[in-house]
C-alpha cells in the first residue's frame, strides 16, 4: 500500500451522516472572535471547526455562513499576529523557556559578571598550546557511530552531500556553504543543519584515524557560521542558539587539534573559532540549559569544550557547573521507579542513549543507578511483536529482552500475566509472560503522564491493545514536527483512544499538569482492572471543562470492556473514540461493528450506549480523522469510530471481544 501525505489526499467520509447547524454553533464562533485578548492556537482550531460546520449545514443561512466566514477570519488573524509577536520577542522566547522548560536552579547558577570579565579577557586572542590532547574516546559518541576507518566513514560526503533524514532529499552542500539555506521549510531540517550535522561524517573519520585532513575541510564552514551568527539579527537568535550543545562537541574537536599544532589553521580562523568557542560557553553557562532531551547535547558540549580549554580562567568553574547541572537534571528526566517523564517512550531510549553515548555517569555518582533503573523499565513498552507501543512522540527504537522480576507477576482465575511495577509514573502496562510466543502474546499499556508537556499529545487515559500477533488498537502515532494541520491532529484527543469533544480537537496543553493519574492493577476472576482519571480544561472558559474517569476491564485474548465516566457543569458533546490498525476492516452489523485479525480470529465492536451517535472515519481530511503514522512525515488510512453521547454527567462504554467470547 502507497503511504500518503496528508497534503496531497482530496478524501471523505461517506459514513457520517449530514452536517445540521446546531443552535449555538454560530453564537460560541461570534463570541470568540469578541473575546479580548489574543487567541490561541487552541481558540484558532475551535473556531474552524465551528465556522466548518456552520457552512456546511443546509439549515444555515446565507447571512449566517457570512458571519462565520468573518468571525473566522477575526480569529485568524489575531492568531497569526500572536505567533509573529511570540517569534521575534526575545523577552518572551526567554519567558517561555523558564516556564515551559525550565533551567538550572539558582543553586548552581554561576554569576553573570564573573563569567562575562572572564570570557572577556579571552576574545580575541589565539589559543594556548599543548603537546596533550584533551578528548577522551567517548567525546566521539556524539557523532553517531564509527566505522573501521576514516576513508570509508568520509565516502559517505562523498560529492559533498548531505540527507536529514530518509523522507527528505539528499542535499547538495553549497561551496561556499550557505547558513541561511532552507530548502525544503522544514524546522527540523533546519535545526539538524545548525547543529552541525553535516560535519559528523567527517569528525567520526577523524576518532577513527586521527588524520587532521579529516577536519581540514569543515575548518571553513564554522569559521562560515561563526560570520553568520554575527551577522544574525538579534530577533532570530533563538533559532540557532538552542544548537549549541551540538556545536560545542564538534567546535572542541577541531580546538583540541589546533591547540596541540596537529592541524593548522590560518590565524584568523584560530581566532574566530576560539571566540565562536566563548560565544557557545556565554549561551550555556548562562542558564539558558533546557531541561529536556536537548540538554544531553548542551551538557556534553559544554563540557568537552571547557575541558579542551581548560586553562582559560572560565574554564574550571563551567566544568563544575555542568557536572552540577547534570545531576540536577538527572533527578528532574527520570521518576523515582526509572520512568522517563517526556510522555514517549522513544524518548526513554534517547535518554539512555545520550547518558551512556556521552558517558555522563563521570560527571555524577547518581547517574548509574538511575540507568540501570531506566534500563530495567525501558522493555516493557515493547510490543511483542519487537515495536515501541507508539505512545506521544515515539519513533522506532529496539531493546533487551524483559526480564520479569517476582513483583512483577499478576495471576488470573485462569493465567499468570506480567504487570510493570509503575503505574504511579504514568503507564499502566499489563502483557503477557516473555517466553509466550508473539503470535499468542496479548499485551494492553494505558497512558496517564502528567509531569511535563514536553513531547506530550492529549492522550491521557489512551491505551494501546495487542493481541494475537499484532496491534489491535494503536495510538495514530507522532507522524513528525512539521507544524501543519495533521501535526496538530496527532497531537490532539481526537487521535486517541480517550474520551474528547465532538466540537473541538482538544490540544495537548488543555489539561492541568498533575492531574492525570492511574490506578494499581487489579484482578477480578479472569480480569486484570486497570483505571486512572484526569481534569480536562480545553479552553480558557471554565465552563468547557470536564473530569474523566476510566475503567478497563482485560481478559487477555478475550475481551476488553471500556468504562468511562465523564462530569461537568455544563452539557457537553463527549467523543469516545477507538483507533484501529490500518490492517483491519470494520463492517457494520446493525449497533456492533465486526472485523477479523490477522490469523483470523474474529473480533466484535460495540458501544453500549443506545443514545450514541455512532461514527466511521477512514483517511479522512475535513475534519482529519482516521490515520496511522506509518514513517515520518508519512501516514496510512486506518479505521476510528466514534461514539459522541451528549449530556454534562454520563457514563460512554465500549466492549470488544475476540473469538467465542460474546458479551454476556
Amino acid at each position: 500500500m502507497t503511504a500518503l501525505i496528508p497534503a496531497g489526499i482530496q478524501g471523505g467520509c461517506p459514513e457520517r451522516s449530514p452536517a445540521m447547524l446546531s443552535t449555538d454553533e454560530l453564537p460560541r464562533l461570534l463570541a470568540l472572535a469578541a473575546a479580548p485578548g489574543p487567541r490561541s492556537r487552541d481558540d484558532f482550531t475551535e473556531a474552524r471547526s465551528l465556522m466548518q460546520s456552520v457552512r456546511s449545514a443546509p439549515s444555515a443561512s446565507r447571512d449566517e455562513k457570512r458571519q462565520a466566514t468573518d468571525a473566522f477570519a477575526a480569529v485568524r488573524a489575531s492568531y497569526t499576529s500572536e505567533v509573529e509577536r511570540r517569534r521575534t520577542d526575545p523577552s518572551f522566547q526567554a519567558a517561555a523557556q523558564e516556564r515551559v522548560i525550565g533551567g538550572p536552579s539558582e543553586a548552581i547558577r554561576i554569576d553573570p559578571a564573573v563569567l562575562a570579565s572572564a570570557l572577556a579577557s579571552s576574545r580575541g586572542l589565539t589559543l594556548g598550546r599543548t603537546q596533550r590532547s584533551s578528548l577522551l574516546p567517548e567525546d566521539f559518541g556524539v557523532f553517531g557511530e564509527a566505522f573501521d576507518a576514516g576513508e570509508h566513514s568520509l565516502a559517505e560526503a562523498t560529492g559533498g552531500i548531505w540527507k536529514a533524514r530518509s523522507d527528505i532529499p539528499e542535499w547538495v552542500i553549497p561551496d561556499p556553504i550557505d547558513w541561511s539555506a532552507d530548502p525544503f521549510s522544514d524546522k527540523n531540517w533546519v535545526a539538524q543543519f545548525h547543529g552541525w550535522r553535516p560535519m559528523n561524517v567527517y569528525l567520526r573519520a577523524y576518532g577513527v584515524s586521527r588524520d587532521p585532513e579529516m577536519l581540514r575541510r569543515i575548518v571553513p564552514w564554522m569559521v562560515a557560521w561563526a560570520h553568520y551568527r554575527r551577522n544574525l539579527s538579534p530577533d532570530r537568535h533563538n533559532l540557532v542558539d538552542p544548537q549549541s550543545g551540538m556545536r560545542s562537541s564538534g567546535l572542541a574537536i577541531v580546538l583540541d587539534s589546533i591547540r596541540r599544532g596537529e592541524l593548522e589553521v590560518p590565524i584568523e580562523d584560530e581566532i574566530a573559532l576560539h571566540d565562536l568557542a566563548l560565544d557557545q560557553i556565554q549561551w550555556l553557562a548562562s542558564g539558558k540549559i533546557a531541561y529536556m532531551n536537548h540538554a544531553y547535547f548542551q551538557i556534553i558540549g559544554l563540557e568537552v569544550l571547557s575541558r579542551v580549554l581548560g586553562d582559560e580562567a572560565w574554564a574550571p568553574a563551567c566544568r563544575e557547573y555542568a557536572a552540577s547541572v547534570f545531576e540536577e537534571f538527572l533527578g528532574s528526566q527520570f521518576t523515582d521507579e526509572g520512568i522517563h517523564v517526556e510522555n514517549s517512550p522513544s524518548y526513554h531510549f534517547y535518554a539512555i542513549g545520550q547518558i551512556k553515548r556521552g558517558n555522563l555517569s563521570r560527571l555524577s555518582k547518581k547517574a548509574a543507578g538511575i540507568v540501570a533503573k531506566a534500563e530495567a523499565t525501558y522493555p516493557w513498552f515493547l510490543l511483542p511483536n519487537g515495536r515501541l507501543a507508539e505512545i506521544g512522540d515515539t519513533g522506532d527504537g529496539d531493546t533487551a529482552p524483559l526480564q520479569i522480576s517476582e513483583g512483577s507477576i499478576l495471576a488470573t482465575g485462569t493465567s499468570t500475566y506480567a504487570v510493570a511495577p509503575f503505574w504511579s509514573s504514568g503507564y499502566a502496562v499489563v502483557r503477557s509472560l516473555p517466553d509466550v510466543p508473539p503470535v499468542e502474546a496479548s499485551m494492553l499499556i494505558m497512558a496517564g503522564t502528567s509531569r511535563t508537556h514536553i513531547h506530550s499529545h492529549a492522550d491521557k487515559l489512551s491505551f494501546v491493545l495487542f493481541e494475537r500477533g499484532q496491534p489491535v488498537l494503536i495510538d495514530t502515532g507522532r507522524y513528525g514536527y512539521h507544524r501543519d494541520p495533521m501535526r496538530s491532529y496527532v497531537e490532539s484527543a481526537a487521535a486517541h483512544n480517550t474520551v474528547g469533544l465532538s466540537t473541538t480537537d482538544i490540544g495537548r496543553l488543555a489539561f492541568r499538569l498533575g492531574s492525570a493519574r492511574l490506578d494499581a492493577p487489579q484482578v477480578e476472576g479472569d480480569e486484570i482492572i486497570l483505571g486512572g482519571e484526569v481534569e480536562w480544561t480545553p479552553h480558557r472558559y471554565a465552563d468547557f471543562a470536564f473530569s474523566h474517569r476510566r475503567s478497563l476491564r482485560y481478559a487477555p485474548g478475550r475481551h476488553l470492556t471500556i468504562h468511562d465516566t465523564l462530569r461537568s457543569d455544563r452539557t457537553m458533546t463527549y467523543a469516545s473514540r477507538l483507533h484501529f490498525s490500518r490492517h483491519i476492516q470494520l463492517v457494520p452489523d446493525g449497533p456492533t461493528f465486526e472485523g477479523r485479525l490477522l490469523d483470523g480470529t474474529q473480533m466484535r465492536v460495540e458501544c453500549l450506549e443506545q443514545d450514541a451517535d455512532i461514527r466511521t472515519y477512514r483517511g479522512c481530511t475535513d475534519p482529519i480523522r482516521g490515520w496511522e503514522t506509518v514513517d515520518y512525515l508519512k501516514m496510512e488510512p486506518a479505521t476510528t469510530l466514534e461514539a459522541v453521547c451528549p449530556g454534562s454527567d454520563r457514563v460512554i462504554r465500549w466492549r470488544i471481544s475476540f473469538g467465542s467470547d460474546q458479551p454476556q
